[in-house]
């Protein structure tokens, strides 16, 4: 636009001067108009989500897989991403969205449809791999929406001291939620409940029925919004909302027992 003003002011044509300012004008006009009239558009045309609620799995193993289609069951939107070929074959003939690759890599998460994920929880059995896969999807979900589970053998007063949060994610459920725990939980047969708290059924109720070592994971609240239980934001359930929790194994067989007893 330059040249042609040069060019044009040299032939003497009239208002050759103005040819740059509006030039620059239609452009910031145009970046505005786009800014301005974009997401409400893809709104109009069902192609983005206002609050989108949707949830990203580093990792698809079995429980992992179990928590994934609890939310699903409940209308969330899933995403399963692991670079064990066999672990996303039993994901995707379970009805789940499981991509084959390594989340780190760029070409997979250029692939990756991430309008309707809101959160991430990186729980792989790789420590390094959650941290790094939690940092580098900050960009897509905010600090506070990328979650990882708790190393094993992590001093946590010193860690919350020594390391800045932005080296890892924000750390899930309990201090002990570590894979190899949660790991061995489901080898013994814990399994996930999603409970309908209600007034008569309260939390308070729930810890009686199946044990205080019954873990909390996340809420539904009664706007259908997930919080999800972390280190730096417990949760409280409430009446009304439906309490996604991992049940062990001996807290069912005490409860299957009780039943016996009261039908005997």
């Amino acid at each position: 636009t330059s040249i042609f003003a040069i060019r044009l002011l040299n032939q003497d044509y009239s208002g050759a001067e103005q040819l740059v300012p509006h030039t620059f004008l239609v452009i910031v006009g145009t970046i505005l108009f786009c800014a301005l009239t974009s997401s409400p558009l893809a709104r109009w045309l069902s192609l983005s989500t206002i609050n989108p609620q949707g949830v990203l799995f580093v990792g698809a193993h079995d429980w992992a897989r179990a928590l994934a289609n609890t939310l699903k069951n409940e209308g969330f939107e899933i995403l399963m991403v692991d670079t064990n070929r066999d672990q996303v074959l039993t994901a995707r003939m379970q009805g789940l969205n499981a991509i084959h690759g390594s989340i780190l890599s760029e070409d997979v998460l250029d692939d990756l449809d991430l309008s309707e994920i809101r959160r991430v929880l990186a729980i792989t059995a790789n420590d390094q791999a959650n941290a790094l896969a939690t940092l580098r999807l900050t960009e897509y979900v905010g600090r506070e929406g990328a979650y990882q589970l708790p190393p094993a053998d992590t001093d946590f007063e010193k860690d919350t001291k020594s390391y800045p949060h932005r080296l890892h994610g924000r750390y899930l459920f309990s201090k002990n939620a570590t894979a190899e725990q949660l790991g061995k939980g489901f080898e013994r047969g814990a399994v996930i409940k999603a409970t309908k708290l209600t007034q008569e059924f309260n939390y308070e109720s729930f810890k009686k029925l199946y044990g205080t070592d019954a873990l909390p994971l996340m809420v539904i609240t009664e706007t259908g919004q997930l919080r999800i239980a972390a280190l730096d934001d417990p949760i409280d359930p409430k009446p009304s909302q439906c309490l996604i929790s991992l049940v062990q194994a001996e807290s069912i067989e005490r409860r299957t027992r009780g039943e016996e007893q009261k039908k005997n």
